[in-house]
This record gives C-alpha cells, structure tokens and sequence, in this order.
C-alpha cells in the first residue's frame, strides 16, 4: 500500500491510540522546506501489534517509508492466528465475517525511529 504522507523523515515519530479492536497510528513528516505534515493510519479489527524501537527492528522489519507492507503469509500472522483460532475463531459468526483469511500482517518502518508489525483485518490512511 503506497502511503500520501510517507513514514520517513518523522520528527517527533509515531504515535498510537488504541480503541477496543482499532489501532490509529499518528506520526509527522517534515517537508523540504521544513514544514511539518500530518500522516495518520487506522488498523481496523487488530488482534495484536508489535512496536519495536529502531535498535530493535530485523532487517526484515526495515522498509520503504513510502509504503506499507501487507503480507498474507509470515511466521507472525500464523502465530496469531493459530491463538485466535482455538479461542473464537471456530464462532460461526466469525466465520460468517470471512474467518482467518480478514487478517494480514503490515509492517510500517519509521526511520531512525521504529518499526511496527501488526495483525489486522484492514488499513486505510486517514
């Protein structure tokens, strides 16, 4: 997913509001001229996140600030799911939603900053 307001270049770096099953991830950007603008992302139905400081992120982790990684495969997103699985996930009203196959696993890198990986049914840029 290609972002308008890129992750990198952040001065003050991310910052996340949870809501029951909503992550908002809020972060700035500053311009050439040295402007700030605003980036913000809503993760909808997340079942778990993972926030990493820059010192801790793999290089997996480390991506274009451009984009947001969303993957329908990794270790992660099986690890999860497999949790979500045996607690509600068998729920004929889970089930009815669409099931496992809702969920992905985005990754956003923050440079010099941190990275965040996360398990939800969707993403939209705000």
């Amino acid at each position: 997913m290609i972002l308008r307001v890129p992750t990198n270049r952040s001065v003050a770096g991310p910052k996340l509001s949870a809501e029951k099953d909503k992550l908002i991830v809020s972060y700035d950007f500053e311009e050439d001229d040295g402007r700030l603008t605003q980036g913000q992302m809503t993760f909808e139905m997340v079942l778990s996140f993972e926030y990493k400081d820059n010192s801790c992120c793999i290089a997996d982790d480390v991506i274009s600030g451009a984009e947001i990684r969303i993957l329908d495969r990794s270790e992660y997103l099986e690890r999860i799911l497999n949790l979500w699985d045996k607690s509600v996930g068998w729920q004929a009203w889970q089930l009815e939603k669409g099931g496992r196959s809702r969920f992905k696993h985005f990754t956003i890198y923050f440079d010099d900053a941190a990275c965040l990986n996360l398990i939800a049914a969707s993403c939209r840029e705000d």
